[in-house]
């Protein structure tokens, strides 16, 4: 049983909540400044804002980066990370200029975090995404049976989620749709996930880890997966 009641526990997961928020919104920025971005991005066309469902929440939009080509690409969905908790596609918007830069249409994708919603919602928001980008990726000059998932820290998660439903059947409701579209995946990359949530005391038990990140592992499960 994980605790985190006390007042210094609290205290310490709020201290180190706000610095990591810190740390990417200022790596966003520096990231924007980087000259060589700014030349990659004029060879782009972006399309910010594009809704994947009829929600209307902000949180269920998708900022589309398009190379121009004579052929249709590799479709990527990008999801940005952030312990389910933080991040966005536009603090994530200088990846997917690398990644379209390279010659990939980049589908950027929004998700509602933690505490707004939980394991199940926030896979439900991707996996609607997918099936968002499958249906529509020719019309921005992608090919829907070459898509790259990609994603960082939660995002990564999110990766294999997405991959472990199109892989095999689930009576878990939201994995069915994604298993019964067929979609083929030609890449992932998923980059430094958390992957087992059930089990990040793992990390603690192991000894191998400070406590500060013990304790963001923890907060970050429990927050996803209560």
């Amino acid at each position: 049983m994980l605790n985190f009641t006390t007042p210094d526990k609290r205290k310490r997961r709020k201290l180190i909540r706000k610095g990591i928020e810190t740390t990417i919104d200022l790596l966003s920025v520096l990231a924007h400044l980087d000259p060589s971005l700014h030349k990659a991005r004029r060879k782009l066309s972006v399309e910010r804002d594009i809704p994947y469902c009829a929600s209307n929440e902000l949180e269920h939009n998708i900022d589309i980066y398009c190379p121009k080509s004579d052929k249709p690409l590799p479709a990527m969905v990008y999801i940005h990370g952030g312990g389910f908790q933080l991040g966005s596609k536009e603090t994530h918007g200088a990846i997917a200029v690398r990644f379209a830069a390279k010659g990939m249409v980049v589908f950027n994708i929004g998700y509602h975090l933690v505490p707004k919603a939980r394991y199940p919602d926030i896979a439900k928001d991707v996996a609607t995404a997918l099936l968002w980008v499958k249906k529509n990726a020719a019309n921005y000059g992608a090919d829907p049976e070459k898509i790259v998932l990609a994603g960082d820290s939660a995002g990564a998660n999110l990766v294999m989620a997405l991959l472990a439903a199109n892989s095999f059947p689930s009576e878990e409701p939201w994995t069915k749709t994604i298993y019964q579209a067929e979609i083929n995946i030609l890449a992932a990359l998923p980059a430094c996930g958390l992957y087992n949530v059930r089990e990040v005391n793992r990390w603690r038990n192991s000894r191998q880890f400070p406590d500060w990140i013990c304790e963001r592992a923890e907060s970050v499960a429990l927050a996803y997966m209560p």
